[in-house]
């Protein structure tokens, strides 16, 4: 699989709902990202640009967040993109590891957002501070039985998340 033409095969298709969030700068910014990197957006083949995909999934009109173990910080359950696999299936799996919980991805739309994070350098790892393309998809709830977690996970309420996060209320129906 080409990740490239993968990954921006996904932007062209979903740029009209995207725009909701991302913006056209933003997105046109991350598309020049990803082709001057000729392929290269995985964290084995890239020191400075990192593929990444999140999930935003809601529990009513709760979301669900993760303790970020090195930077301290509730975040969207998250992680790199590996080789042979797409933004979206790195989003379910991360979610799933992270949380515990089982989720399908939204049918209409499922690639909601795209941003760029820096990321600061992790002395733990030995890994520099480098930039994530980070795909932010809608995801649902399954109704699969939980497995254990390996984050702590919090369910956030709209008045409780980062500012960062806000924006993905309006989607609560």
């Amino acid at each position: 699989m080409d990740i490239t033409k993968e990954i921006l095969r996904e932007l062209n298709l979903t740029a009209t709902p995207l725009s909701n969030f991302t913006g056209q700068d933003k997105l046109a910014r991350i598309k020049k990202l990803i082709v001057d990197s000729n392929g290269r957006v995985l964290r084995e083949n890239n020191r400075n640009i990192h593929l990444s995909a999140s999930a935003v999934v809601f529990n009513q009109d709760t979301m669900f967040f993760i303790e970020h173990p090195y930077l301290k910080k509730r975040l969207l359950p998250a992680g790199h993109v590996e080789f042979g696999e797409t933004p979206l299936e790195t989003a379910v799996r991360e979610f799933n590891e992270e949380t515990g919980y089982f989720v399908i991805p939204n049918k209409l739309y499922p690639l909601l957002d795209v941003n760029l994070i820096n990321i600061p350098e992790n002395t733990f790892t030995q890994e520099p501070a480098h930039t994530h393309i980070d795909f932010r998809y809608k995801l649902s709830l399954s109704l699969k039985k939980p497995i254990r977690a390996e984050l702590e996970t919090y369910l956030m309420g709209k008045y409780q998340v980062p500012n960062e996060f806000l924006k993905y209320f309006e989607l609560v129906k």
